[in-house]
């Protein structure tokens, strides 16, 4: 079997009807692109370690297979290369991880990236279940309690949601349900998860990484006597291992506190399959385990419950659901993945780019509007306004670490209602060859900065929204907080730049123009409102044209 090593790369021919085969050394890194029989399109993989199976394809493809540690062996075959034939260290995780995926069919052709980033699904519970586009809010949106859509924004963008398209019933339970690369299973065990979801899912579509939430209901259940904890820490042995086979990289984030946590059975659970799920990290090296217990668990009690008085009240709902906290589990997840290398900020097309096409993509000139009681100077392309009662706002177009930037300054705001502390945005984009036509792939970005320096009071969520004149589709928001939710949001993140997106939206028939709008709301009858805004980019980008 060919074999190539750290620092090397080459090329591979896969003709139609075959099966590329990789076999990686336990400490591989690198990746593996697949390109369109044309070269126009192509998808992209980490390379992990054990055995990795790719096609068959319909046609002959190329690819590049690149190493960046370890080694990694490569074979073209009209079937999967046995993993027996890897060199691997005889036992261990490779051969066990193999015969998981093998059994439940995963080898699939790659699912190609919109964008040319990674892609990544969620698998797991009712908390996963809720980052699911439309699931908390309107069709189209995302709500402010998605702590992984916080983490996407958080990590600058690091991965793409694989577009598996629109809600889906996974298995016999209609609380099983698969949303655009987004799957929760309402109310069940990680048992359930796995032998309902994992083939249909993870191993049907195999994304790049898969963030992963199933541990919280386990506690409880096993306390039940529903299910036993050997069979949940099976659960979770199952979905790394058979991720790391497929070449998808797990991303499993811990247990969080739950109000239901509250006896000492519960915290026993609880700790032991915390305890467990981070010992496989040195089993699977290339597992990223996010841990949550310190963030916001009540330290005087003595079970994991959240913190739920004075400021906390509404970190989570009644049980373990994310609210307020949904921005604070969301950064614990970038900075880890941070560490890991896996990190973003470096997407967004900008003019002379085919695809960007409206908005200010490197905030340059001044030529935008300042829409009263806004005072100052706006970059080209953009206006921004204000509706509270009182407020001082000032706009300016500064420096801010080597790159310019749109600063907004409020001070001495209140509000009734839900007003807006500032909102920036674009006219109208007419349909037309230079914007977009019918079945093109749309989506809003926006670089923004809370400056730490100015104190921040009275906010209530950033929301973005990418409006469709015309046509079939509701305008696709990030972080839309229903009406009822009055709380205020105060663990975003300050002196911390992130990268909003809207989801992906398809332009339907009779649509005329696309309009982009971010919006930094004030809570509800707030009696200050004040802070600074840094925002860097601000872009509307077709993912559907080609340079």
């Amino acid at each position: 079997m060919p074999n190539i090593n750290a620092g090397q790369r080459t090329g591979i021919n896969i003709p139609a009807g075959q099966v590329l085969t990789l076999i990686g050394s336990s400490s591989v890194t690198g990746m593996l692109r697949i390109f369109s029989p044309d070269r126009a399109n192509r998808s992209q993989t980490n390379v992990m370690p054990g055995t990795s199976s790719y096609g068959p394809y319909p046609a002959d493809v190329n690819g590049e297979l690149q190493c960046w540690s370890g080694d990694v062996g490569y074979a073209v075959a009209a079937s999967a290369v046995p993993s027996a034939s890897s060199g691997l260290p005889p036992g261990g995780d490779a051969d066990y991880a193999a015969a998981v995926v093998g059994a439940a069919g995963a080898v699939v052709p790659l699912r190609r990236s919109i964008s040319g980033l990674p892609t990544a699904m969620a698998f797991g519970n009712s908390i996963t279940a809720q980052n699911r586009i439309g699931a908390n809010t309107v069709n189209g949106s995302v709500s402010f309690d998605a702590h992984l859509w916080w983490a996407q924004a958080l990590s600058g963008h690091a991965f793409e949601w694989l577009q598996t398209g629109a809600t889906v019933q996974v298995g016999a339970s209609a609380s099983s349900l698969l949303t655009q690369g987004i799957y929760g299973y309402s109310g069940a065990t990680s048992v359930d998860i796995y032998s309902t979801a994992f083939a249909a899912t993870l191993a049907a579509y195999r994304p790049n990484y898969a963030l992963i939430q199933m541990m919280e209901n386990d506690v409880t259940q096993i306390v039940a006597g529903a299910i036993t904890r050997a069979q949940a820490q099976t659960a979770y042995l199952n979905t790394i291992a058979g991720c790391i086979a497929q070449g998808t990289r797990p991303i499993f984030i811990g247990c969080l506190p739950s109000k239901s946590y509250s006896t000492a059975a519960h915290s026993a659970e609880y700790w032991a399959l915390t305890n467990y799920v981070e010992s496989l990290q040195s089993q699977y090296p290339n597992l990223i385990y996010v841990p949550v217990s310190d963030l916001y668990t009540d330290s005087a009690l003595t079970t994991p419950q959240p913190l739920s008085s004075g400021i906390y009240a509404n970190y989570t709902d009644t049980s373990v659901h994310p609210k307020v906290a949904a921005p604070l589990i969301g950064a614990r997840i970038a900075d880890v993945l941070a560490a890991c290398g896996i990190r973003g900020f470096g997407l967004i097309p900008g003019p002379g780019d085919a695809r960007f096409i409206g908005g200010n993509a490197f905030t340059c000139g001044t030529g935008g509007t300042a829409s009263a009681p806004v005072t100052g100077s706006v970059v080209n392309n953009l206006t921004i306004a204000n509706n509270m009662t009182s407020a001082t706002i000032a706009a300016a177009v500064v420096n801010a670490n080597g790159r310019q930037a749109q600063r907004v300054t409020i001070s001495a705001g209140t509000s009734t209602g839900f007003q807006n502390l500032y909102s920036q945005f674009t006219s109208a984009i007419n349909a037309g060859a230079s914007s977009f036509s019918v079945g093109d792939a749309v989506q809003l970005f926006v670089e923004l900065e809370i400056d730490s320096t100015v104190n921040l009071t009275g906010l209530r969520d950033l929301t973005l929204e990418l409006a469709h004149t015309g046509g079939a589709v509701t305008p696709y928001q990030m972080f839309k907080k229903a009406n009822a939710d009055t709380f205020d949001t105060i663990t975003i993140p300050t002196g911390r730049k992130m990268l909003l997106a809207t989801p992906l939206s398809a332009v339907t028939a009779g649509t005329t123009a696309l309009r982009a709008f971010f919006y930094a709301y004030a809570s509800q009858n707030a009696a200050a409102a004040s802070g600074q805004f840094l925002n860097t980019k601000f872009s509307i980008v077709n993912w559907s044209k080609t340079n």
